[in-house]
This record gives structure tokens, C-alpha cells and sequence, in this order.
């Protein structure tokens, strides 16, 4: 399997992989402005300073999970507690409220003020057992330094299988200036010759504002045991701080060579409702265009724009260069209500000269007079039908108010998945609410991506699902990406 650090390379540097591959727009964009801490507007985005932000908000404490067949067939009810500043501490399933069976349950101790935390992960096999053990390890400024994850695969001792450790360094303004990543390679979780190995270097250049300028990568070469070039970010900033052209380029040994250019990119001043005055944004992309290097110059590749409504909602066209001409080629709709909840991710095609839905995925919401949402119900688009068609249901109650400082007494990524084993679809949901937006990607054992998907903050607070009913059955690594923190953990889909 390959480690993590291909699946960031797969994102980033697709051109290192495949010469021929443009890299996947929506993609590329959204894991750009979560990894790194590219400015948007005159606010920058930076996830690797933490600031004293008071949260106020609610939690649920109890859900009860159905899925459709061809009726609401009740599948578990979940029951969780939170500290005072919103960290999870348990999340118990339980697939039998009559015998009070428990399918699993994770318990999380928090040990010091940056967020770090000591986690159990139990499995019910005739009873409830201890199965994983990670800890996640935080500087002072709440960043991830070390990750290590602990299973009990055989003889009833436990192993090392899974670890990651980040070596931070940070200017007088308490911006990360470099990094450097070494992962733990359990080859192929056989834990024969098991060892650690360096993977990635970044380095970033600000301006006297705070804002990046550049970003350099490098890979570490076991042979001359030295860290390498690889790839170089060069930012053209405008007057308002903001990037209006991006230039992508790799080192082939002797020389930088182009690879990409995201030019043309213009910002709206955003005025709109919660959902973006909570991301702490003021301004939002509405127009790039990308180009490749054709040896010696800049072809157009592909474009796109984007619209908003009050609520923060987006519609994304998309456009290649064909023939020269612009060519409709895909648009997505990502919608939100006035809450900030979630309401649809629709995807279409342009087909015969009219846009046609290729996926859907709805909520819809009720809410109560405090505006916590009493139950939801999630559909997806049927294209045998063209219909959509009802996939789960959830229930929320014993609901608690929680507030506190940002950052404390947390880790910055906190993610709870189940079921596992999953037949038809992966409950994902972020319990620190302080993520903005998060790339998941699902891996299979062979270390293909074979589902990838941007959840903004208000889908991974409450939770999404993520349909696996198409996979193979087999072990998989969900893989997450938010800002300057990654998280991985595998599942079975059965």
C-alpha cells in the first residue's frame, strides 16, 4: 500500500505522477485552500496559527440512525458527551437498545491546554473489547507534532501500525515557515522491517503581511540520505493581499520547469450570511483560469466561475479550451440554508448542449425553536429514475450548550467514523467544530483513491454519509486533510 504521502502527491502533484494528467480542478483548489495557508482576500487563511476565538454552540448528545429499505429500518442510536469547550470524550454505539448490545465505543482524554489527546477505539466481538489506541500529540501553537496510532493485531500485543511526526518551525509572527514530515511505513501492514522515513519538506516565504509569496517542496532521497526539490508554488499577489495568479513548478534534476498556471483569478467581496461570517472569510474566489506548459509557453487548459448566494451557497461552471473555443464541461451546486446546514451537493455533466445531473446528494432539515436540527433526511440521485430517493434518516436530541477558546483543550481534527465494517455508506463526522473545510479521500489497499470529496465545516460538524455501496469488498483508509493536520484510519467495507 502506499503511504501517505503518494495520496498527498496524487492531490498536489499530479504532474509528477502522470505528465499527461491535468490535475482535477475542484480538487486541486479546495485541498489548496484547506493544506496550505493561502490567503483569501485580505483575510488570510492560515490554520497553522491558532487565534482566541471564543465558539459558542450545541451540540447533540443522542442519535437515532435509520436507513431506507424500502421503509425506515432503524440501524444503531449513538450516544455522546462532550467537555465544556466542545471536545468529544465518548461516542458509544449501540446496535441493541433493548440488551443494550454496543458495537463500539471511542473515548477520548484530553492531557494538556494545545489539544492533545489520548484515544480508545472499542469493537464489540461477544463483548466489548479494546481494539486501537492513538495519540495525538500538539505544539503550543495547536498544530499536530506527532501522530501514533496502536493495534492488537496478534498475541494480544500492541503495535505500532500507523504514525506520523511533524517538525514545525515558526517565524516571530507565529507563522509556519516549514515543515517537515516523517511517516511511519509499516510495509504493508505485514510489521516485517518496519521504520521510519522522512517524506516531505515544505518551506513557505510571506510577505511583510503575512501573506505566502512561495511555497517550496522537497522529497527526501534515501539513497543520498538528503532532502531534494521537487515542486515550487510562486504567488502574484494584488493589492488587497489576495492571490490573482499561481505558477506550478517542478525540478527535473537541473533546472525548474513549468507545469501549471492559475491565472486571471478575481475576488468578490463577500457580504452574505453565517455560513462564511463563521469561516472568518471576507472575500470568495469567482473566476480563474488554468493553463499548461507546452515547453514553451502557456496554453489555456480549463476555466471556471462561481456564483454565491446570501447564504454562502456556490454554483461552480466549469469550461475547457477545445478547438479554440470554450467548452461547457461540468458544474457543481453546492447550496446552504440560512443556518449554515448543508442542503445539496449536485454535480452535472454538459451533455447534448444541457446540463445533466450525474450526482445528487440532499438534506433536509427540521429544526426547533433553538435551531438545533431534530432530524435529518439524506437522498440520493437515482440516475436509473432521475428521481431522488431516500438513503438515511437521523434523529438528534439531548442537546448541550458548549463555549470556550479556539484551539483549547482539543485536538484541531477530531473524526468519528462508522459504521465499520460498512455495507452502504460511511457516517463521517469532525467533532471539534473548528475545522473550516476538509478533503476525505478513501484509499484502497492498492493506495488508489477511489472516492474524494470536499465537506465544508458545517457538513463535518453535524456529519455527512458517504456512499461505499459501490466499492469492492475489502480494507480501506479514509484519509483526511485539513489545513495543516492529516488524519487516516482504516475500515472494512463488507
Amino acid at each position: 500500500m502506499k503511504n501517505t504521502i503518494n495520496l498527498f502527491f496524487t492531490l498536489l502533484f499530479p504532474a509528477l505522477l502522470n505528465a499527461q494528467t491535468l490535475p482535477n480542478k475542484q480538487i486541486k483548489n479546495s485541498f489548496m485552500q484547506s493544506r496550505l495557508p493561502i490567503q483569501k482576500g485580505s483575510q488570510q487563511i492560515n490554520a497553522t496559527k491558532a487565534t482566541d476565538t471564543v465558539r459558542i454552540g450545541r451540540l447533540h448528545g443522542k442519535s437515532e440512525v435509520f436507513q431506507w429499505n424500502p421503509t425506515w429500518v432503524w440501524q444503531y442510536q449513538e450516544i455522546t458527551k462532550y467537555d465544556s469547550k466542545g471536545g468529544l470524550t465518548l461516542d458509544i454505539q449501540i446496535t441493541d437498545t433493548i440488551n443494550h448490545d454496543t458495537s463500539s465505543k471511542t473515548v477520548n482524554i484530553y492531557f494538556d491546554s494545545y489539544g492533545s489527546v489520548f484515544s480508545e477505539y472499542y469493537n464489540n466481538n461477544s463483548s466489548l473489547q479494546l481494539i486501537q489506541m492513538d495519540t495525538l500529540l500538539n505544539d503550543n501553537h495547536g498544530n499536530i507534532i506527532r501522530y501514533a496510532g496502536y493495534g492488537n493485531p496478534a498475541n494480544n500485543q500492541w503495535i505500532l501500525d500507523s504514525g506520523v511526526v511533524y517538525k514545525l518551525t515558526y517565524n516571530n509572527a507565529g507563522l509556519e515557515t516549514s515543515s517537515q514530515e516523517i511517516v511511519y511505513n509499516t510495509n504493508n501492514y505485514t510489521f516485517i522491517n518496519t521504520y521510519w522515513a522522512n517524506t516531505l519538506e515544505t518551506n513557505f516565504n510571506y510577505d511583510a503581511n503575512g501573506n505566502v509569496l512561495s511555497i517550496q517542496f522537497l522529497t527526501y532521497s534515501s539513497s543520498n540520505k538528503t532532502w531534494v526539490d521537487s515542486a515550487h508554488w510562486n504567488f502574484t499577489l494584488n493589492t488587497n493581499g489576495s492571490w490573482e495568479s499561481l505558477t506550478m513548478q517542478e525540478w527535473n534534476g537541473s533546472s525548474w520547469v513549468n507545469q501549471y498556471l492559475e491565472d486571471s483569478v478575481t475576488w468578490n467581496d463577500w457580504n452574505g450570511g453565517n455560513y462564511i461570517l463563521n469561516q472568518n472569510n471576507n472575500s470568495e474566489q469567482t473566476f480563474f483560469v488554468q493553463k499548461s506548459w507546452n515547453g514553451s509557453s502557456w496554453l489555456d487548459s480549463n476555466r471556471g466561475s462561481t456564483t454565491y448566494d446570501a447564504n454562502g451557497g456556490s454554483i461552480n461552471t466549469e469550461q475547457l479550451w477545445q478547438q479554440n473555443k470554450w467548452v461547457n464541461a461540468d458544474k457543481y451546486s453546492n447550496l446552504i440554508d440560512s443556518l449554515g446546514n448543508s442542503t445539496s451537493s449536485i454535480n452535472f455533466d454538459w451533455s447534448n448542449g444541457t446540463w445533466m445531473e450525474s450526482f445528487g446528494y440532499l438534506q433536509n432539515y427540521t429544526y426547533d425553536g433553538n435551531g438545533n436540527i431534530t432530524q435529518e433526511i439524506d437522498q440520493i440521485y437515482d440516475s436509473a429514475t432521475g428521481e431522488n430517493v431516500n438513503y438515511f434518516k437521523e434523529l438528534y436530541s439531548d442537546f448541550s450548550t458548549y463555549s470556550g477558546i479556539k484551539g483549547a483543550n482539543q485536538p484541531k481534527m477530531q473524526i468519528t467514523m462508522y459504521p465499520n465494517p460498512a455495507t452502504e455508506a460511511l457516517h463521517i463526522q469532525e467533532n471539534t467544530n473548528t475545522i473550516e473545510n476538509m478533503n476525505i479521500a478513501i484509499i484502497n489497499m492498492q493506495g488508489q483513491v477511489v472516492v474524494s470529496k470536499l465537506l465544508n465545516g458545517n457538513e463535518l460538524s453535524k456529519g455527512v454519509n458517504i456512499p461505499v455501496n459501490n466499492l469492492v469488498n475489502g480494507m480501506y483508509i479514509l484519509h483526511a486533510v485539513s489545513g495543516n493536520e492529516e488524519s487516516s484510519q482504516k475500515f472494512i467495507k463488507d
